[in-house]
Parts: C-alpha cells; sequence; structure tokens
C-alpha cells in the first residue's frame, strides 16, 4: 500500500516525521556526504531529496538523524522542546515515536516552498505522523480610553534614519575641519 503525502501550496508551520527504512550503513554513509553546518543551523542533507524522491525539497528545512542520538531528550522531546510541538500534538503517537529506534526524517513545511505538493512516498520511509505548531493567538487590545485625543495633529514626521544621520554627523565633521584649517591658513598668513 502506498501512502501519499500531500502539501498544501499554503502550509505553514507543519512537521512531518518519517521514519528511515534503510540499512544504518546506507543512512551513515548519506550523512557523512552531508555538507558541514553553519553554528546553530541544521545540516544539508541533500540525500533528504533523494529519500523523498522529489529533487526540488529544499534540503535546509529537513533533519536526519539517528533517534539513539537523542540522548536524554528523545524523539519525543525533541519535537516539543525542540520544534515547540505541544505534547498534545503528539499524543497520539507517542507510543510509535518512543518505539523508534532507527533513523528518521523531519520535514518542515518550508521545505517546500509554497509549493503544492503530492508525492508518493517510497517504501524507504514511513510517516509516522504530520504535526501542526501552535502559534499564540493574535490579541487586539483595545486603546485606552481618549488615548487618540493626545496624538498631535498635523502630518507625522518620520524618524531619521541611521544613514541620514551617519550623513549629517560627517558634514558636521567636515564643516568643523575646513573652519579649522580656515583659522590655521588666516593665522599662518
Amino acid at each position: 500500500m502506498t501512502t501519499t503525502l500531500t502539501v498544501p501550496a499554503d502550509e505553514h508551520r507543519t512537521i512531518r516525521v518519517l521514519a528511515v527504512n534503510l540499512p544504518e550503513a546506507q543512512v551513515a554513509a548519506m550523512l557523512r556526504d552531508a555538507p558541514p553546518a553553519a553554528p546553530g543551523e541544521l545540516p544539508e542533507i541533500p540525500a533528504a531529496a533523494a529519500l523523498l524522491n522529489w529533487p526540488a525539497l529544499d534540503t535546509r528545512h529537513t533533519a536526519l538523524f539517528a533517534v539513539r542520538d537523542l540522548t536524554g531528550v528523545g524523539l519525543t522531546g525533541y519535537l516539543t522542546e525542540g520544534l515547540g510541538l505541544e505534547d498534545a500534538q503528539i499524543a497520539p503517537d507517542r507510543s510509535r515515536l518512543a518505539a523508534l529506534d532507527g533513523y528518521v526524517l523531519i520535514l518542515l513545511s518550508r521545505a517546500f516552498g509554497g509549493q503544492a505538493v503530492t508525492l508518493d512516498i517510497p517504501p524507504a520511509l514511513t510517516l509516522i505522523g504530520t504535526y501542526r505548531e501552535k502559534s499564540a493567538p493574535v490579541l487586539f487590545e483595545p486603546l485606552p480610553a481618549g488615548g487618540a485625543q493626545d496624538a498631535p495633529s498635523g502630518k507625522m514626521r518620520k524618524p531619521v534614519s541611521d544613514a541620514a544621520m551617519s550623513g549629517r554627523v560627517a558634514m558636521a565633521a567636515l564643516a568643523v575641519m575646513f573652519a579649522l584649517t580656515a583659522l590655521l591658513v588666516w593665522m599662518a598668513g
């Protein structure tokens, strides 16, 4: 039975966890061939695109690692503490996630580049779960009574940019240097 992965074009803040069903040596070779990651960033794993059989995958937004490397945190801790999922999101799959002992592939929504995608998941991968990050609700507080009454009338001035301020300081410094040069020339003459 083939599992289909459907990603809508407007998808955001969604995380997919897939088990990798390949020999450990093969996955270790994929990781060994990956370029080194910058500090604080996920390593780019070009093999992730090959695993999913979709060359357009932005592998900067994927992670491929051995579950055993998550010592002390575990996969559920990585998902909740590292990726910001709520416990309630992963609760239905907690036993499946805890049972994983090989390699996993994590796909973030950004890996699909905002494109609508429908893919057949190859036998080398098993979709364990799809989770949506919770975002804080946006609250609009009412303005205090009379708050708009104190606003200045007329057109508001834009704040001066850093570049404009630097230009003004440079002009002032040049004016002072010209004045001092003129004073020195006058005193010498």
